[in-house]
């Protein structure tokens, strides 16, 4: 380190000496600005399946909440012993459906205490599966079912209720 220094500052004054002017070239490129959600991954995987059972326990007078983190906890290892590397997952709650209700034979726009999980891969969303209420249960809705990567929600699915995000080596060590 002792060599370095006087070395530098060598150079630094052969440098300063030199007539020659240095001249800064800017260029002005145009950026282009994409607006995305920031999501954090909170990493409690097992208080936020607890935390989805709480929320539908507590809204509706329980509709589909009985055994809900447990249930939830089955169908997402399914989704990933599929073969899909995410890297995470947001679950929401509410009745807002994704879809505009433009999927054929399915009456009114939502269900109250609807789970929805959406999937991302390189914070982009990869695949949204939707769970519903069926008597105190909820179980998978296939129908609802989207693989698209960076799918366009509409603007009142954000009105449903974010629970939370797990990373999925989180979830896989439960």
């Amino acid at each position: 380190m002792k060599k370095v220094i006087p070395f530098l500052a060598l150079t630094i004054l052969a440098a300063c000496s030199n007539d020659e002017t240095i001249k800064e070239v800017i260029k002005e490129v145009p950026v282009e600005v994409i607006k995305e959600v920031p999501v954090i991954v909170d990493n409690t995987a097992p208080s936020t399946l607890v935390k989805t059972e709480s929320w539908l326990k507590s809204h509706n007078n329980g509709y589909s909440s009985v055994n809900a983190a447990n249930i939830l906890k089955v169908e997402i290892k399914k989704c990933l012993d599929e073969g899909n590397n995410y890297q995470f997952f947001n679950i929401y709650v509410g009745d807002h459906r994704h879809d505009k209700n433009d999927v054929a034979g399915v009456a009114g726009y939502g269900n109250p205490n609807t789970v929805i999980v959406v999937f991302f891969k390189n914070n982009k969303s990869q695949e949204i599966r939707v769970y519903q209420p069926d008597g105190q249960n909820i179980r998978y809705t296939d129908y609802l079912t989207v693989k698209q990567t960076n799918y366009s929600f509409v603007d009142d699915f954000f009105k449903n209720e974010l629970i939370g995000s797990i990373s999925t080596g989180d979830f896989l060590k439960l």
